[in-house]
């Protein structure tokens, strides 16, 4: 029983062990290119925002329209 247990779990378990260090590489190569193109420069002002810190959340605050009305900013919490 133990044995017939065994050669059943061990499939899913190497397919998890599999995708899971494929996801991972993946991930720290996808890390080390956006880090080699920022290094780089080419990604003009872009990249001096992202490198910054200030990418998609200020870009998004600075490009958001203001709503008047009767509309909760949810950002600060006036209404």
């Amino acid at each position: 029983m133990d044995r017939y247990l065994s050669s059943e779990m061990i499939s899913p378990f190497l397919f998890g062990v599999g995708s899971f260090s494929s996801i991972a590489l993946a991930i720290g190569s996808l890390f080390e290119l956006i880090r080699l193109i920022t290094d780089a420069g080419l990604l003009g002002a872009a990249g001096a925002l992202a490198a910054a810190g200030l990418g998609t959340a200020a870009a998004a605050a600075a490009a958001a329209p203001s709503l008047s009305g009767p509309y909760l900013d949810l950002a600060s919490g006036a209404g």
